[in-house]
């Protein structure tokens, strides 16, 4: 039975259980198809179907989301292997409304129909995946291949009806004794010891309804069970139960005249144990001696396990993704090859098998691998050569990490390599580390702050100015540290600012000045820019920028402000002196004229003694008057004078 299965069921298809096999057998099928799809095998289940195929499309414990109704239309419909989801999110079938509550799918759904013999669909091999996947042929004929490998494991569907078992009754009514064992089990060997039955040495002969009448030695020493335990007992009983219905459905073919096809089938050991059997079956029936059908069997075991196991090799080698090939550890020659070896070296197989592993490699790198053929690694665990070159077959070279490990094949000594395409990847840690040097130094060199911030991780790199110009010792932090050293006053701008750059998949720089606390208290005016950095789907992974203290020239700034501003107030006080200047010298112009001039006129008046006694002392009352009036001409004039000097005395100078 399944336990502790990751995928028990799978919520897009809720009327999927999961299959009723053992765990080695579920595990092992889930590692291969999670290998073949490269994904983890958590995300790979063995499900059964929850009615027949043919159900109608209508039912609604097989249409209640829309995945189990696309897949019963395509099992019904469809003789292909392979229902293929490569993306959901662009893909038509699951853009209609459907009812109920809405699922969400995974991005990349595979699923392999597993079929008995008569095409009939047993269950389901499901793969899934959060991220969008194509899948080459050799892929698909991979995963066909680990479900129909699953096909053994799974219960027939076909279970006999007791009639045709006639009840298969644990016991005979008749014991047979030990003593007239004997000669039918002698008996037994000369009758069907042919060419065809070699290598089947463990015999037993049942009845129509299976029960054992007749055991031979080397079958209680293959199981381990004495005689007496097994006469009278039914054979389908030592059956696995995953093997059982098979093996009584072709027993009972047989009983019906129907050829016998030789099967492999699960017995039980006394210790608890499978063993794996092929048996044939012969009717002797009306033989007197034997009375039964006679059933030989050999003990296949062994070969089923190397089987499994070459089966298993071979779908890994060939269906793997790396470039693998097998060589004779002696001659050096190339005994096997895979797709991708063929692929990336550009070589058919027929060339390839032709070679040794020193035609692939150009002459200045033989020397290097001699030396490391020298190093022997464990027989039991796989070995990492290192990083080599190899050529093409059109020349191009081309630098692969080798790993290897001893593989037994086809009874000679060998290792199987598998060769990893690092050349893009040399050469982009190589443009790396160029990168990493050149930012180093430019981080020496300049005054200003280098960061490096990595949104995915959220931690912030901080070049040595970090120190030299705020006095922080920390080279590294959390990409939320510098914000505690934001003036309070700019947090919130600088935070939404970024924000918004952030989020606008169109921006790519990112600037602001704010106010910076230094680690002695002080706030330095800071001007801050940044490279954002985006992944394929737009989103903001990562920014570097360079910090400026700009605190003199924001000083500098401020004190030409403030200069600016004196000086316009200046300016407008000299405007106003000036305008009293004006009124000063129009009261002399016009107003200081009228008195002056009756004075003139007076005194031109007693200069020509045009006057008489009595008009002489009028004429001086007017002269006091006129000098009166000029007299508070001239105090007015004082006193504006007076203001525009006090002006001048409360103005600033300005010094350049």
């Amino acid at each position: 039975m399944v336990e502790n299965i990751a995928i028990s069921s799978i919520k897009i298809l809720p009327s999927y259980s999961a299959l009723n096999i053992t765990y080695k057998a579920y595990k092992d099928s889930c590692q291969l198809a999670a290998f073949i799809c490269n994904t983890p095998s958590s995300n790979v289940a063995l499900l059964e179907v929850p009615k027949s195929p043919n159900a109608s499309l209508e039912d609604a414990n097989l249409a209640r989301t829309r995945l189990e109704a696309l897949l019963l239309d395509y099992i019904c419909n469809n003789s292909q292997e392979l229902f293929l989801v490569e993306n959901s999110q662009k893909d038509p079938r699951f853009r209609e409304n459907t009812e109920g509550k809405p699922v969400s799918l995974p991005v990349f759904i595979a699923i392999v129909p597993i079929r008995d013999c008569q095409k009939k669909v047993l269950g389901i091999l499901y793969i899934e995946d959060n991220f969008p996947k194509k899948l080459t042929l050799e892929q698909c004929e991979a995963l066909a291949i680990v479900a129909s490998q699953t096909l053994p494991f799974i219960q027939a569907t076909h279970v006999p009806k007791k009639t045709e078992l006639h009840s298969l009754p644990k016991k005979i009514k008749k014991r047979i004794s030990e003593k007239a064992i004997k000669k039918p089990v002698a008996a037994l060997d000369s009758i069907i010891s042919t060419p065809l039955h070699t290598g089947y040495t463990v015999t037993t002969v049942v009845d129509i309804k299976g029960n054992i009448s007749c055991v031979s030695p080397s079958l209680c020493f293959a199981l381990g069970y004495t005689s007496k335990e097994l006469l009278g007992e039914n054979i389908f009983n030592y059956v696995h139960p995953e093997d059982r219905n098979n093996a009584i459905h072709n027993f009972l073919q047989f009983v019906q005249e129907k050829p016998f096809i030789s099967r492999s089938y699960r017995i039980k050991h006394k210790s608890g144990n499978w063993r794996w059997f092929e048996g044939l079956a012969n009717d002797l029936i009306a033989n007197t001696a034997v009375q039964g059908i006679a059933i030989k069997a050999r003990d296949i075991t062994e070969k089923m396990a190397l089987k499994a196991a070459e089966e298993k090799f071979r779908l890994l080698f060939d269906h793997s993704p790396l470039p693998k090939y097998v060589y004779d550890i002696d001659s050096l020659k190339i005994l096997d090859v895979n797709e991708a070896m063929i692929s990336l070296y550009g070589y058919s197989r027929e060339e390839l098998l032709a070679m040794t592993i020193k035609d692939i490699r150009p002459l200045k790198e033989l020397d290097k691998l001699m030396a490391g053929l020298q190093v022997k690694p464990q027989k039991e665990s796989p070995f990492n050569y290192g990083i080599y070159t190899h050529q093409k077959k059109n020349g191009d070279l081309v630098l692969v990490e080798v790993t290897g490990r001893y593989l037994p094949y086809n009874n000679q000594n060998c290792l199987m390599v598998a060769c990893k395409d690092v050349t893009e990847q040399i050469a982009a840690e190589e443009k790396i580390k160029k990168s990493n040097e050149r930012f180093q130094i430019i981080s020496q060199t300049t005054k200003d702050f280098i960061w490096d911030w990595d949104k995915i991780n959220n931690t912030l790199y901080y070049s040595e100015a970090y120190k030299t110009l705020f006095g922080y010792k920390k080279h590294s932090g959390s990409g939320n540290s510098w914000h505690i050293h934001i003036h309070p006053e700019d947090e919130k701008t600088v935070k939404d600012s970024i924000e918004q750059a952030f989020n606008d998949p169109k921006c790519d720089t990112w600037e602001a000045e704010y106010r910076f606390k230094k680690a002695n208290g002080e706030y330095a005016y800071v001007q801050d820019k940044g490279v954002i950095i985006r992944n394929k789907e737009g989103d903001a992974i990562r920014m570097v920028g360079v910090m400026s203290d700009i605190t003199y020239c924001k000083n500098h700034e401020n004190s030409l402000r403030k200069l600016n501003q004196e000086l316009r107030e200046y300016a407008l006080s000299i405007e106003h002196q000036n305008k009293i200047f004006r009124d000063i010298a129009w009261t002399q112009s016009h107003v200081v004229r009228a008195p002056v001039a009756r004075l003139m006129g007076i005194i031109d008046l007693f200069k020509n003694d045009m006057l008489d006694t009595g008009e002489k002392e009028e004429m001086l009352d007017h002269i006091l008057a006129a000098c009166q009036e000029i007299d508070l001409i001239i105090n007015d004039i004082v006193e504006k004078s007076n203001s525009v000097i006090d002006m001048e005395k409360l103005s600033c100078p300005i010094k350049f």
